[in-house]
């Protein structure tokens, strides 16, 4: 059990890790598609998740709009073996982002990823 958002309260919840998931569920040998929907804290679950990232897996995730620094694109691209693709409007498709300059650009939104 944790509490996250601590700051103005928070709500209590239990948590696992994606790899521990990944073990009871049995997912090892699957094709995978992972949505992070965790509120701002998807480079830890990434983090508890280093096993289940490097199977057969896509994982969707949201880099937000009012983070100039694009930590979560910066963690997958530099701390993990993972692509980062990014849906570029002016394209009208996904793009493959090798670095974080395109998303400068893209991330016009400050209050949406």
């Amino acid at each position: 059990m944790t509490i996250a958002g601590n700051d103005n309260g928070g709500e209590l919840f239990a948590t696992v890790s994606l790899d521990d998931l990944m073990d009871r569920m049995d997912l090892s040998k699957k094709r995978l598609v992972l949505k992070l929907d965790v509120e701002g804290v998807e480079i830890n679950a990434m983090i508890g998740g280093v096993r289940l990232l490097k199977t057969d897996c896509v994982v969707i995730c949201e880099d937000h709009g009012n983070d100039p620094l694009h930590t979560v694109s910066n963690y997958i691209l530099n701390q993990t073996d993972m692509q980062l693709f990014c849906y570029d409007p002016d394209a009208g498709r996904y793009i493959r982002v090798k670095g974080t300059s395109p998303l400068d650009r893209i991330k016009k939104a400050g209050n949406r990823g």
